[in-house]
């Protein structure tokens, strides 16, 4: 009989399955093929009948198990979600795997919230508190930021921003206060000498400080090489910069000026003609020792051809100063404001003619530099009641 032999060779060829080729040894199992496949029951084939399923065969999802490893559609089936909400996006949770699609079920389990068919991965974002959009963030790209305003200045404190759809009671648009406990402290502010920055440009009391000058000697005038800016007069320093000595207390622009070599009033002269002590000096040109007291000078040293006394009432002629004896002259020799006066030296002794003969008696006499009216130089009258009697009578 040839049926045996030709079953043998037909099992070592290769046999068409549909699409997937295979390729078996001819084996004499002893156990009939009965669907062609290459494999009997006991090499393991599942289902002897169909020639689709034996060991190693492509699993399909089908609802059977083609490759008789004792698990059906193992790796081919797909995910499904159901999407209640029906926004073709479901939930993941309630994921099944299936060959395919059960009414209500969609094959993308990325939905964040599966009861509203506004939310779903790509769905627009609005400001309602939601992610709309399953990206993990609520309302971003369309809620504003608002931050707590403490000191009600309009400007709030960046570290508390918060998005929000609506403006939270006591916040604000702007983060950019500096100092959200001040309200004097804004980018509206006005700079003030307060040792704080008020107009939040990152800078503290900016062109509002006043330069105060180092004040070593305490006399309330400072160095004005040595300077600090502050909003009040720190320890040690001055406001006036006009010390031109600051080792020393008794030199600044209100001492009193001395002459002691030291410039003490700080007016870049020493010993000027200001000086508390300077002496008043006055031209003696006739070299007497006394002055003419229209040529007076003030200075600490007595110039040259300046004397200290002022009496000298013709200073060019040494003869006449207060020193002078007084002679009848017709000049006031002794500077005392009369000429020729009773202080002469050489007045001469006049005597009373009382007749007016010409000659005097001896009981009425006075000295002067000239006659008086009514007086002779001579007593030689023996009558001075009668003009009559005289010596040239």
């Amino acid at each position: 009989m040839r049926t045996l032999p030709l079953l043998l060779l037909a099992l070592a060829c290769r046999v068409d399955d549909g699409g997937a080729d295979k390729v078996t040894d001819a084996v004499d199992t002893g156990t009939a093929d009965l669907d062609g496949d290459g494999f009997t029951a006991e090499s393991g084939d599942c289902d002897d009948h169909d020639n689709q399923t034996w060991p190693g065969a492509l699993e399909l999802c089908n609802g059977r198990d083609d490759d008789c490893d004792g698990t059906i559609d193992e790796e081919v089936t797909t995910p499904y979600y159901p999407d209640s909400d029906a926004d073709g996006f479901g939930d993941e949770n309630g994921a099944v795997e299936l060959c395919s699609s059960p009414a209500g079920f969609v094959d993308r389990g990325t939905d964040c919230d599966d009861a509203n068919a506004q939310v779903f991965p790509g769905a627009d974002e609005i400001c309602d508190e939601v992610d709309n959009d399953c990206d993990g963030l609520v309302d971003d790209g369309v809620a504003d930021t608002w931050y707590v305003d403490a000191d009600g200045d309009s400007y709030g404190d960046a570290s508390t921003g918060a998005p929000a759809c609506e403006r939270p009671a006591g916040g604000v648009a702007n983060g950019d206060d500096c100092d959200d406990s001040s309200a004097n402290a804004s980018p509206d502010g006005v700079e003030s000498c307060d040792n704080a920055d008020n107009d939040c440009d990152g800078a503290v009391d900016e062109g509002v400080t006043t330069v105060y000058f180092v004040d070593v000697d305490g006399d309330g005038y400072g160095d004005p090489s040595l300077t600090d800016e502050a909003c009040s007069v720190p320890t040690g320093y001055a406001e006036n910069p006009l010390d031109c000595d600051d080792a020393d207390s008794e030199v600044n622009p209100a001492a009193t000026e001395l002459c002691n070599g030291i410039d003490d009033d700080c007016d870049g002269g020493v010993d000027g003609a200001d000086a508390a002590d300077a002496g008043e000096w006055f031209a003696d040109a006739d070299g007497d020792t006394y002055g003419d007291p229209t040529t007076g000078v003030t200075s600490c040293a007595q110039p040259v051809g300046y004397v200290a006394d002022n009496q000298d009432c013709d200073d060019t002629t040494d003869a006449v100063n207060p020193a002078a004896a007084e002679v009848c002259n017709g000049f006031d020799d002794d500077c005392d404001g009369t000429t020729d006066g009773a202080a002469a030296t050489d007045l001469a002794t006049w005597y009373l003619d009382y007749d007016g003969d010409g000659y005097g008696g001896s009981r009425f006499s006075t000295m002067s530099c000239s006659a008086p009216a009514g007086y002779v130089s001579n007593t030689d009258d023996c009558d001075d009641t009668l003009d009559t009697v005289n010596p040239a009578a």
